[in-house]
């Protein structure tokens, strides 16, 4: 490779970081895990609407959601 592509390549990823950054993702630099938790934990939703949501996937125990959907409270 040439010099020139090399500082394509390099000017491509820093725009491309740049808007990632610029436009918000993950903003609030929570990882996935804690995501899905404040997902499955909120408050605004039943209980039986938590445990439908945990049962989608997230790897926490529910009694970890549980406990937090009340500290939420």
């Amino acid at each position: 490779m040439n010099k020139a592509k090399i500082n394509l390549i390099f000017f491509i990823l820093i725009l491309i970081g740049f808007f990632l950054r610029y436009y918000g993702l993950n903003k609030d630099s929570f990882w996935t895990d804690e995501m899905i938790s404040f997902w499955v934990s909120s408050p605004d939703i039943t209980l039986t609407e938590s445990l439908s949501r945990h049962n989608l996937g997230d790897a926490n125990t529910f009694l970890f959601n549980y406990l937090l959907k009340y500290y939420f409270i």
